[in-house]
């Protein structure tokens, strides 16, 4: 049996994106800013909504959370999407 024990050591005055992008620094290693937020977005969805943007929009949708310029936007977006299939 063994055991794993987790710390983040996370700095609390850096934002999430510095505390991902400086040990990687540190490494010379190079990241992307939109590679982490479609990453964190995935992670999100999994953690929160079990992978499903449909349960997440129910939910926004259901708590009146959207505004019109939301509901724009989105529909752009899938508008945008439909052509790239």
């Amino acid at each position: 049996i063994g055991f794993v024990f987790q710390d983040f050591n996370l700095i609390p005055s850096l934002n999430v994106w510095e505390n991902i992008v400086l040990p990687l620094g540190l490494d010379n290693r190079k990241v992307k800013k939109e590679d982490v937020v479609v990453q964190e977005t995935r992670d999100f969805l999994q953690r929160i909504y079990d992978g499903s943007i449909g349960m997440m929009m129910s939910a926004l949708v259901r708590q009146n959370d959207l505004s019109r310029d939301d509901i724009r936007e989105l529909q752009e977006i899938l508008r945008e999407a439909e052509k790239k299939q």
